[in-house]
């Protein structure tokens, strides 16, 4: 074979991934919105619409979950893609999105791909992995969704979840991930400063994409650090934990400590995410059988490549399966690492298969390629029927998340409103008004919030209905939407859609969609209130009911002073209100260290009420003129300083690095 033809022998086969991957996704290039309200794409589409300065400066959040600061909204690089792809398109976030989301559907295969080549140094191999990869769905065959069924085989899990569901940040990190794990091998083997840069760049963008493409980082290095001479482990791994905690600096200011610490806070109030002794045992049982599993490979004299596949198929598959038939799990949300698991098992089939393929005759071989040609030929038309189907536009004018959005926009201004489920979810692709929900669980700073939220959607007694009218009052909500069992509201919360009919004024009504109003003294956010209405916490972090009563009450005091409150920008607030002896301030948004505050010019401390509001008690009786500023805290600095630091320092041993005899010296 001419040295130029084998040098570039790979070119053809990515030619025809790229091309299969991008027959099966092109209508997504095009599509604007296809009624997937079940989906969390409008979170991502209402941070791309709105976020502007965010990006660069410390902000406050006020549309999802009655404020939050914008790290709190989502992981960055889907939201910030998709405002660049909708600013240099001139088209709408929601055609934007779905152009990234095919973007990274073709590129995630080619990235695959490439480490394969690099690693193996075989494209035909590698070729055939890449290609059962994006044609089949080895989860979905092992793996009860929602019974065990082998013929799900057949399908595409990744095509599924990315456009009908909410994986496109996910498929994002293990676009850059396959590239990451290249570039920390060539860091390791080579030792150079070019490659460990490009490493902390896919490690930066893959965890910017997802927090889950952290730990997928960290299962990979693992699983690398396994497959490598046990000779060099400790130097191998100082130098995985250097590149890991550089690209963390990097990116903390998106993903601070105290993000982190709210996800594992949130996550442990669940039980399917929660660790316990159980998840212990689940993790002790998948280190047995991955070093078994190891020990076999290496017994088998297989490869590094073969054992870095294999190892990354056994712990990857380990996660979702070991989480479904037995009901344990060592890391929050098993199912997330699903399409990890299909990329290594494709791997680590084809290439375990490598020796006994070779060993063919020519003639057999190039028979059990047109087999499997023509059984991806039939598979390539299935799914690309599917994914016409799956991306069939819809006027966004029939969705009654557009409707309810658009009316309260119209209609309700700046006021706080709660609407529900997928028009939760929707609401600010469409509408600037704040609302009550919005944002992602996990990242909630306030669990307040989603007790607020259970409360008000929950319960069917005239008591329950009680508590829902105060938790209402309470958040400063001067409307709700609640969904009928007709309605298109896909997630349908409400136990009890008709609690407050004959108790609350009706505004607007369509397809089963209600829109109430909620008697609001004030449309201010700052409410003056007497110093024995301020809630509490009890010793197990549960705000009593008497508390929430006695702060309503305060709220509706006509004998109080009103406060006025008004946003300058999204990062300062004025508040003018004349106070009385014992009297304080409670502001109806999240409290969080990086709010301070000035009253009649001098330093006032914010504090946090039971609710998790902002708490001011100003030293001024009489008029009290307040400014409410907001950087981020100490934490926010300082990440950004590091961050800066961590990038200048890339920059400076790039241009300037250090001698080669150092690398090898580690």
């Amino acid at each position: 074979m001419p040295a130029f033809i084998k040098k570039y022998q790979w070119l053809p086969y990515a030619a025809i991934l790229f091309w299969v991957n991008l027959y099966i996704s092109r209508d997504l290039f095009f599509a604007e919105y296809t009624g997937h309200s079940n989906s969390v794409h409008g979170l991502w589409m209402s941070m791309a619409r709105l976020a502007g300065e965010h990006w660069f400066r410390p902000s406050w959040w006020p549309y999802f979950d009655g404020g939050i600061p914008f790290e709190h909204t989502y992981a960055p690089l889907v939201p910030a893609l998709t405002a660049l792809y909708s600013k240099l398109g001139a088209c709408s976030v929601a055609r934007a999105f779905n152009g990234i989301t095919g973007l990274v559907y073709v590129l995630g295969p080619l990235a695959m791909f490439a480490m394969a080549c690099v690693f193996t140094r075989c494209a035909g191999y590698s070729f055939w992995a890449v290609l059962i990869y994006s044609l089949t769905s080895t989860a979905r065959a092992v793996i009860p969704d929602p019974k065990w069924n082998p013929a799900l085989f057949w399908t595409s899990r990744r095509l599924y979840t990315m456009i009908v569901w909410d994986d496109t940040p996910m498929a994002t990190a293990l676009t850059f991930v396959p590239l990451a794990v290249l570039f920390l091998w060539l860091a390791l083997t080579r030792r150079k400063s070019i490659y460990h840069v490009l490493a902390g760049v896919c490690c930066v963008l893959a965890v910017s994409a997802s927090v889950f493409g952290a730990t997928t980082l960290v299962l990979c290095s693992a699983c690398l650090l396994i497959a490598m001479p046990r000779q060099h482990l400790l130097s191998n791994s100082l130098r995985l934990a250097a590149i890991g905690i550089a690209s963390y600096f990097v990116v903390c200011p998106f993903l601070p400590p105290s993000v982190l610490a709210t996800i594992r806070g949130n996550q442990q109030k669940f039980p399917d995410d929660q660790w316990s002794l159980a998840s212990l045992t689940a993790l002790s049982a998948v280190l047995l059988g991955l070093a078994i599993f190891s020990h076999l490979l290496v017994r088998w004299r297989a490869d590094w490549t073969v054992r870095f596949f294999g190892s990354l198929a056994f712990l990857a598959a380990s996660i979702p399966i070991t989480d479904a038939y037995f009901g344990r799990h060592f890391v929050p949300q098993p199912p997330r690492y699903q399409p990890l698991m299909e990329m290594a098992v494709a791997l680590f089939i084809v290439f375990a298969l490598r020796p006994l393929l070779e060993k063919m005759p020519r003639a057999v071989k190039a028979a059990l390629a047109m087999l499997i040609l023509s059984l991806a030929a039939e598979q390539l038309t299935s799914l690309r029927h599917f994914e016409k189907e799956i991306t069939r536009p819809v006027a966004q004018n029939d969705l009654i998340e557009h409707k309810v959005a658009t009316w309260v926009d119209q209609n309700m201004g700046s006021r706080r409103v709660m609407v529900p489920g997928s028009i939760a979810q929707w609401f600010n692709v469409w509408s600037n008004t704040p609302q009550l929900a919005g944002g992602a669980y996990t990242t909630t700073p306030n669990w307040s919030q989603q007790d607020a939220m259970s409360g008000i959607c929950g319960g069917t007694s005239a008591k329950e209905t009680e508590y829902s009218m105060q938790w209402l009052k309470a958040y400063g909500i001067h409307a709700i939407a609640v969904g009928g069992p007709a309605s298109k509201e896909f997630w349908h919360s409400f136990a009890n859609p008709k609690k407050f009919d004959g108790v609350l004024p009706v505004l607007w009504n369509e397809d089963d969609v209600t829109i109430y109003k909620v008697p609001q003294r004030s449309d201010s956010l700052a409410r003056v209130i007497p110093q024995g209405a301020v809630t509490t916490r009890g010793a197990e972090g549960i705000m009593p009911m008497d508390d929430l009563s006695r702060y309503v009450a305060a709220l509706d005091d006509q004998s109080l002073p009103l406060a006025d409150f008004r946003w300058l920008d999204l990062r300062h607030a004025s508040i003018r209100a004349t106070l009385g002896s014992q009297q304080v301030i409670s502001v109806q948004t999240n409290y969080h260290k990086g709010w301070h505050a000035r009253a009649n010019g001098q330093s006032l401390p914010v504090r946090k009420d039971g609710l998790g509001f902002i708490l001011l008690q100003p030293a001024c009786v009489g008029s009290c003129e307040i400014e409410l500023t907001y950087d981020g805290g100490w934490e926010f600095i300082l990440c950004r300083l590091l961050s800066y630091l961590t990038i200048a320092a890339v920059i400076y041993f790039f241009w300037r690095p250090l001698p080669t005899s150092f690398f090898h010296s580690l």
